[in-house]
């Protein structure tokens, strides 16, 4: 667990899982950020697992410095 700055925002206890193929961000956090859903580059990758037995569609993705 670590403190971090991810895009000028001080993230408390941020939990580190190397083995995660899959990092989430919630819209609420985009909206911290200062980012909107413009920002995010579109992507076709749907995934199972978050909502049991049902598809989820990302609304994109983007890289942040960290």
């Amino acid at each position: 667990m670590l403190d971090t700055i991810i895009q000028k925002v001080r993230f408390r206890k941020v939990l580190i899982d190397g083995g995660s193929a899959l990092n989430i961000l919630f819209t609420g956090a985009l909206t911290e950020f200062g980012l909107s859903k413009e920002d995010l580059t579109p992507i076709d990758s749907p995934f199972w697992g978050i909502v049991p037995g049902r598809l989820s569609h990302p609304l994109g993705e983007i890289a942040l410095p960290v």
